[in-house]
């Protein structure tokens, strides 16, 4: 870590205002110290001596400085500072960062050089093959091969099974729009029983009952059709009971 953070209670926390300029300096070279190697990295016999050099102080006034952060609870009784990891983040190192960055880098590089041999050799091969094509001792391929044998034709989509009339038989919004169209004369619930007693009486097997009940209907409205414009029936002409025209009539 080239950096480490410096929190703004620095400058209004009592334990550290409360020393003098000298002390808060020392303080803050514990934290440049830990930062950049570590202080856990000089030797442990040599710890004293080595920060006292950092420091530029005498031995003397390490002791001195030593007892005051100890009371203050900002280092170790081996100098290493307390709740360091606490307030550090190891995000906060760049060298994590340069080194994905660096490595992408590389790798985008490495795709392009890549890609760039790859267009380079299919530029080549196409340059054979026509090279080739144009030769007269290499006849196009497609006088020599014989041709594909006609593709399998595409299979068709599965015929639906057969099944009895689903219980129960209900009626869509649909169907009930193209019987009011299609089928006016009939009427939708009667001729509907009519159907569904038929085939739950029969047992009779169909693939598609929406169009079978379609067809029902169809043939229903053709004969209401029937019904309606065929000749009209006339009964018998009442009797006239004052005629005499019946002693007119021959006699077996």
């Amino acid at each position: 870590m080239d950096w480490f953070r410096m929190y703004g209670e620095f400058a209004t926390d009592p334990k550290v205002q409360m020393m003098s300029e000298a002390m808060q300096r020392r303080l803050v070279m514990l934290f440049c110290l830990e930062c950049s190697n570590g202080i856990e990295t000089f030797h442990v016999t040599e710890r004293a001596t080595s920060i006292a050099f950092a420091l530029r102080v005498s031995d003397e006034v390490l002791a001195e400085t030593k007892v005051v952060f100890l009371a203050k609870g900002f280092i170790n009784d081996d100098w290493t500072l307390r709740n360091w990891s606490t307030r550090q983040y190891e995000s906060d190192s760049s060298t994590a960062r340069v080194k994905a960055w660096r490595d992408k880098k590389k790798q985008q590089a490495q795709q392009g050089e890549t890609l760039q041999k790859r267009s380079s050799n299919a530029q080549e091969q196409n340059r054979t093959d026509t090279e080739q094509n144009k030769n007269p001792l290499n006849p196009p391929a497609a006088e020599n091969e014989k041709p594909d044998a006609d593709p399998e034709p595409l299979a068709g989509p599965k015929p639906k099974r057969k099944s009895r009339l689903p219980e129960p038989f209900n009626l869509t919004g649909d169907m009930r729009k193209w019987a009011i169209e299609r089928a006016p004369a009939v009427n939708l619930v009667n001729e509907t029983e009519k159907f569904v007693n038929y085939w739950r009486g029969s047992g009779g097997t169909k693939a598609d009952w929406p169009a079978t009940w379609r067809t029902w209907f169809l043939k229903a409205q053709e004969d209401a059709n029937r019904r309606l414009n065929g000749p009209q029936r006339t009964g018998n002409p009442p009797l006239d009971m004052a005629s005499t025209d019946w002693a007119l009539e021959p006699i077996l």
